[in-house]
C-alpha cells in the first residue's frame, strides 16, 4: 500500500542509492501513467541515503533508448555530496518525443558526461542544473531536432551540437556553445541526411 498514490513516482527503470551500475543496450517504450499516477522519467536516478554505503556514481547508461515518454526521457537527481566520480556516463542515447525534458540533470550535476545523444522534446531538449561541486562536465555529439523550450539548457558548455527546431537554442541564463554549434535540419542538412534513423548519425552528413 506505501507504493501507491501520488507521492509515488512512475518510472521505467532506475538506479537508487547505487554505484557501478551499467545499463546496456536498453529500452523504454510506450511507458503509461494509470490514472493518480506521478510521472517522472523512463529512465531515472535518485540518491538521499547519507550511508556511504550507498553512496552513488560511476554510473552509466551506453546505448539505451527512450520513445514516447509521458513525461521525462531520462531524470537524474543525485544529492550534492553523495557522489562518486565519475557520476553519470551516457553515451549513444535517444530520448525521442518526450513529453517534457529529454534529459533532465536536476541537484548536482558534477562530473556528468553526456554524448551522442539524439532528442526531440516537448519542453527542454537538454538540462544540465547547477554545477554545485564546480567538477568538470562534458556535453558534446548531440543532435537536438525540436524542442518546446530551449535546445540545451546546461550549466557547462555544449561542444558539437546541432539544435533544430526548438523555441531558443540556449538558455542564455546558462553556459552556451564553446565549439562547433549548429543550427540546421538534421533531416534534410545534405544529399544523406544526418538523421535518417534514430540510433545514428548517417556517414557522410552535415
Amino acid at each position: 500500500s506505501n507504493c501507491r498514490g501520488s507521492g509515488n513516482p512512475n518510472v521505467g527503470v532506475t538506479v537508487y542509492d547505487s554505484n557501478n551500475v551499467s545499463f546496456q543496450n536498453v529500452m523504454v517504450v510506450d511507458r503509461l501513467l494509470a490514472p493518480g499516477d506521478s510521472g517522472y522519467a523512463d529512465f531515472a536516478v535518485a540518491q538521499h541515503t547519507p550511508d556511504p554505503r550507498y553512496y552513488f556514481g560511476k554510473n552509466e547508461w551506453l546505448g539505451t533508448i527512450s520513445l514516447n515518454a509521458p513525461d521525462h526521457g531520462y531524470y537524474m537527481e543525485p544529492d550534492h555530496g553523495q557522489i562518486l566520480d565519475p557520476t553519470i556516463r551516457i553515451s549513444n542515447a535517444i530520448a525521442w518525443n518526450a513529453k517534457y525534458i529529454g534529459f533532465n540533470f536536476d541537484r548536482d550535476s558534477a562530473n556528468t558526461l553526456l554524448e551522442n545523444i539524439t532528442v526531440l522534446s516537448g519542453a527542454d531538449g537538454i538540462r544540465v542544473g547547477p554545477n554545485l561541486a564546480g567538477k568538470p562536465g562534458q556535453l558534446r555529439n548531440i543532435l537536438i531536432a525540436g524542442a518546446g523550450r530551449y535546445g540545451v539548457n546546461s550549466a557547462y558548455p555544449s561542444n558539437h551540437v546541432v539544435v533544430y527546431g526548438a523555441d531558443e537554442a540556449y538558455n542564455r541564463k546558462q553556459a552556451g556553445c564553446e565549439n562547433s554549434c549548429y543550427t540546421s535540419n538534421p533531416r534534410q542538412d545534405g544529399a544523406t541526411a544526418s538523421l535518417r534513423y534514430l540510433p545514428r548519425i548517417e556517414p557522410g552528413s552535415f
